[in-house]
């Protein structure tokens, strides 16, 4: 999934994270993610499409961040520049943002069949930091 981060259980003790716990990655483009149960390595992983987003190389090293979010009640997304979101891509967008985690600020990460890769820029949204449900009105700018 885009949004989660795979991390082992040395890595997660040495910075105090558990699975379930959602940690800002600090890049460029800010980006959220949730904490994934990695095994008993000191590894972290990301998927490769957010690697493409982030624009960076597959190995680097990144500052993690704990912070909190609640549920979202609506947010208001901006397609990168030259990206077109096609009418029948917005129900798998939909279903790809579930429980993503969100800032103000941040971008979400979709793969759909049509246009890709695509970066969704968070424009506005109430809570400032939070994650999207099936109850969250989503609206594309």
């Amino acid at each position: 999934m885009p949004h989660e981060i795979v991390l082992g259980r040395r890595l997660r003790r040495k910075i105090g994270l558990r699975p379930g716990d959602v940690v800002e990655v600090s890049t460029p483009r800010k980006l959220l993610f949730w904490v994934k149960d990695g095994g008993g390595g000191a590894a972290a992983r990301l998927s490769e499409s957010v690697f493409r987003v982030m624009g960076i190389s597959g190995e680097c090293v990144l500052p993690l961040r704990k912070v909190s979010v609640s549920e979202a009640v609506f947010v208001e997304l901006e397609a990168s520049p030259g990206t077109g979101v096609a009418p029948r891509d917005l129900a798998v967008i939909r279903s790809q943002l579930f429980l993503a985690p969100y800032i103000v600020g941040s971008y979400l990460v979709c793969v759909t069949g049509n246009s890709g890769i695509m970066a969704l820029k968070v424009r506005r949204a109430r809570p400032r930091r939070g994650f999207i449900t099936l109850n969250t009105s989503l609206y594309m700018a």
